[in-house]
Formats: C-alpha cells, sequence, structure tokens
C-alpha cells in the first residue's frame, strides 16, 4: 500500500490518520473487553448449572 503525503497536508492527514488509529485502538479493546465478558459469563453460567442455582 503506497501513501503519498503533499506537504501542506500533511498535517492534517497525520492528524486524522491519528484520530483513526486511536477509534481503530478503541474498537480493539471494546472487541477484547466484549470477547473477556462473554467468556466470564460463559463460565459463570456453567458453575452455577454446575451447584444448580
Amino acid at each position: 500500500m503506497a501513501v503519498f503525503f503533499l506537504p501542506e497536508a500533511s498535517p492534517v492527514l497525520e492528524f486524522y490518520g491519528y484520530q483513526f488509529l486511536k477509534f481503530a485502538k478503541c474498537e480493539e479493546v471494546i472487541q477484547r473487553l466484549r470477547r473477556i465478558v462473554d467468556k466470564s459469563l460463559i463460565f459463570l453460567g456453567t458453575i452455577s448449572e454446575g451447584v444448580g442455582f
């Protein structure tokens, strides 16, 4: 993937690229947390079934 930067637009593109990266990072973290929560809920569900709640 080739990215060409124009000298005048460089700061703007850098800013938007940074914002996008931050957003993508947040999405990644949210997905990871959601996966952990899902696993925890499944785990708790199996425990409660085993105990007989």
